[in-house]
């Protein structure tokens, strides 16, 4: 063609010129294209439609078709990765917080097999990273709230339960964990009571064995006490409860007993109809059959114990009486004999059932008797746990005796209007306990529920800047791609 190097080269520059920078812009394509699969894997209606327009203006369809098959084929291997890596990830740190340093070495080399870029895999780990830190705070939260709701002592009541239920539900956890850390709380109750029970056994047969206690028994409770992990205001109602039940027991048996004796002593042996009333009596002060041989059993030895001394004092009052001489049938002393026949008495009384019971007892009955009266009286006042409409007493009853059986039902009434005040204050306060409790739990709910509505909005807040600017990136993106 006969052509000059001046006259050519200028042309091959030309079109040099031209591949190259075509070339240039494939490049940028293929760049932008990856960059934007990066960032979003697959790609949005939007950002297809910006990348066919660049297509049509300036590069060729077969060219673009290649890079674009290539690079998204690349792009959803690599994504693929990025997924199993995710997951890979998200299990191993559900199974373990924090990772140990062989586990992060073990991720490390997962991911260097699957050729992943640190830069991608950062935002991963960081995402699932805040998800399990966020979780494992509503954890604590929970836990907490449940601990302030049952003092790891007490089991919650209903009222209670449901308010954790709800203070779950709002922190959106699984029923899974939650199971973990009430069963973790409940060992801890279950240990609890276990030892309270384990100390009121041995408190019970301390004071069973000796009442009241001695200093070296409660040095011997004290140590044990500590042994069991319990403090004073764990063991000071208990024993106090116990104290007060085994005084009130103590006392009823002394009050059957003076019914009894009192009884024992009127009439001898006793009576079906007294018999039945004393049962009766053992009822209302619930005393056990055993504790009922024990005193009538004390009760007889200090009646056989009486007649004995009564015999003795009877025989020692006796006079010895000389058999008389035998007299002739002759001599005659009739006022003689008389007279010393009615000094000896002609049959003692063997038993003190036989001794003629004093007149004056048809018109006033024995203060014994009145005795027993009034112990009847004050076990029906502790069995009715208030006073009866006053009945009218027999008109046989001394003056005397009656106004001590009234003075004596009164403080009986007295005493048990004060037992019963001792209660009401008691269930009181053991209720405003369990509303404060109550109350501390609803208020923990209401602090979890607004630090979940912060925490919404924050997290919100964050995504709204997130695509701000993924929008800001794509701006860039197609001025590049437009350049």
């Amino acid at each position: 063609m006969d052509l000059r190097n001046e006259d050519t080269i200028p042309i091959e520059s030309q079109v040099v010129a031209t591949l190259k920078a075509y070339k240039q812009k494939l490049q940028a394509y293929e760049q932008a294209l990856v960059e934007a699969l990066r960032q979003e894997y697959p790609l949005s209606e939007a950002r297809r439609q910006q990348f066919q327009q660049l297509q049509q203006l300036e590069l060729g369809d077969a060219e673009v078709e290649a890079i674009t098959s290539r690079v998204t084929t690349e792009a959803e291997t690599y994504h693929h990765h990025l997924q199993q890596y995710e997951q890979a990830f998200a299990t191993v740190i559900h199974q373990e917080y924090p990772l140990t340093k062989l586990k992060l070495l073990e991720l490390q080399q997962y991911r260097e097999s699957m050729s992943l870029a640190e830069v991608d895999v950062a935002p991963i780990e960081a995402k699932i990273t805040t998800q399990i830190k966020t979780y494992q705070q509503k954890l604590q939260q929970y836990k907490k709230a449940f601990i302030d709701a049952t003092q790891c002592r007490y089991h919650p009541s209903e009222a209670t339960r449901q308010q954790l239920q709800r203070t779950w539900q709002i922190l959106e956890l699984e029923e899974a964990d939650i199971k973990q850390i009430e069963s973790h709380i409940f060992t801890q109750i279950q240990a609890y009571q276990n030892n309270l029970n384990q100390y009121q056994r041995d408190f019970v047969k301390a004071v069973q064995q000796q009442y009241p206690l001695t200093e070296a028994t409660r040095q011997e409770l004290r140590q044990q006490q500590e042994l069991l992990g319990l403090g004073w205001e764990d063991v000071a109602p208990l024993e106090a409860r116990i104290t007060e039940g085994l005084e009130e027991h103590l006392q009823n048996l002394q009050r059957y007993e003076e019914v009894t004796s009192s009884l024992t002593q009127y009439e001898y042996p006793i009576t079906e109809e007294a018999r039945q009333e004393l049962y009766r009596l053992q009822q209302i002060l619930q005393i056990s059959d055993e504790d009922v041989h024990q005193i009538e059993t004390k009760i007889l030895a200090e009646i056989e114990a009486q007649k004995q001394a009564e015999a003795s004092k009877l025989s020692e009052i006796t006079p010895t009486i000389a058999p008389l001489p035998e007299l002739e049938e002759t001599e005659e002393l009739p006022d003689k004999r008389e007279n010393v026949v009615s000094l000896v008495p002609t049959e003692l009384p063997k038993q003190r059932s036989e001794i003629p019971k004093p007149q004056a007892l048809s018109s006033k009955l024995p203060w014994k008797i009145g005795l027993a009266i009034l112990a009847v009286v004050a076990s029906v006042v502790l069995y009715f746990g208030h006073i009866p409409k006053p009945t009218p007493l027999p008109p046989f009853v001394d003056p005397v005796l009656r106004r001590q059986i009234e003075a004596f039902v009164q403080q009986q009434a007295e005493e048990e209007a004060q037992r019963q005040v001792e209660t009401v204050a008691r269930q009181q306060v053991e209720a405003e306990i369990k509303r404060q409790a109550e109350a501390a739990a609803a208020e923990e709910v209401k602090r979890i529920e607004t630090a979940t509505q912060q925490q919404a909005e924050a997290e919100r807040q964050q995504r709204q800047a997130e695509q701000q600017r993924l929008a800001e990136q794509q701006r860039l993106v197609g001025q590049v791609l437009c350049t």
